[in-house]
């Protein structure tokens, strides 16, 4: 993942520009994936300690 905030880095400052928008989709899907991944064990999370609190 280092890689991709480096690579978001340098489009931001203007040094890479021909691969920013090829890089920029892939950065959004990456993050989407990323936001879906942790609110999915968040979810997992709270789930499970609600199942200990009802077990305890």
């Amino acid at each position: 993942m280092w890689k991709y905030h480096h690579t978001l880095i340098h489009e931001r400052n203007g040094l890479v520009v021909r691969v920013s928008h090829k890089f920029v989709i892939n950065l959004s899907v990456v993050q989407v994936g990323q936001l879906a991944l942790s609110e999915l064990c968040l979810i997992g999370f709270v789930s499970s300690r609600v199942v200990n609190n009802q077990w305890n």
